[in-house]
């Protein structure tokens, strides 16, 4: 019985019953009667189960026993205050309190649940959660389902980039030859006709140097994004390399 009358078991059912608004209003003028009522009751059931041994339901059914028989306890109180007093007498303890706690009554029934359940947060205060086991196994690579898909992607965007920066078609400017002049001299006795040729302007300088800058600029960039492209080549070669061990390690296990 020693854990019906700890502190913590007493400190629960003192919060319980003064959840009660029963008790509350009929201790409300006298305050100070409370405590003694409530160690009075807590005194008569201990004195009724001594020496017995008590487990936890053990526990909690006698809790709910005490909560009950003080909820009714408190009921025929009021009920006396309210009659005109004709003599006086002793509360005699009905035995029927004394049984498990029974659901006729719902309030009853609400501050028994409350009970229960401050008993069980109570409870759970001293259980001692085990940790987890720590898993220090190594985790085998699983090849990727999509490598092939990323490697064409990234194989399109390179190439959208080099239709996007590739250099434009050369366009030469048409030579657009101008007629030849006749040149009429007249003289007294003869009239000459010569053809005048004029002289077309050397453009040839001008364009192959315009041309051989362009080819030689465009000729840098494609090198520069061949390059990338081979590079990119060998990369997705020796990824398929290493998925392909991947695969042949797994299916060995």
């Amino acid at each position: 019985m020693s854990q019906y009358v700890t502190t913590e078991n007493q400190k629960l059912l003192w919060n319980v019953i003064s959840k009660n608004p029963i008790v509350n209003d009929y201790f409300l003028n006298n305050p100070y009667k409370k405590d003694e009522w409530f160690k009075s009751i807590i005194r008569m059931f201990y004195d009724k189960n001594a020496g017995r041994l008590l487990n936890q339901t053990d526990l909690l059914m006698l809790n709910k026993t005490t909560i009950s028989y003080m909820n009714q306890n408190v009921k025929e109180l009021t009920g006396q205050s309210m009659q005109k007093p004709t003599q006086t007498a002793p509360i005699q303890l009905d035995q029927n309190f004394l049984k498990p706690y029974s659901i006729t009554e719902n309030k009853v029934e609400k501050i028994g649940n409350q009970f229960e359940q401050k008993q069980v947060e109570y409870n759970s205060l001293f259980d001692r959660k085990v940790p987890e086991a720590p898993e220090f196994s190594e985790k085998q690579d699983k090849p990727l389902s999509n490598m092939d898909e990323l490697i064409q992607q990234h194989l399109r965007e390179r190439e959208e980039e080099l239709r996007k920066y590739a250099p434009l078609p050369l366009s030469a400017t048409p030579i657009v030859s101008q007629p030849n002049k006749l040149r009429i001299e007249q003289s007294p006795d003869t009239i000459n006709i010569q053809i005048e040729e004029i002289s077309q302007p050397d453009i040839s300088d001008k364009l192959i140097k315009t041309v051989s800058w362009s080819d030689t600029v465009n000729a840098e960039k494609l090198e520069s994004q061949q390059k990338e492209i081979d590079e990119l080549k060998s990369q997705v070669a020796k990824l398929i390399m290493r998925l392909t061990s991947l695969e042949e390690t797994n299916n060995n296990k």
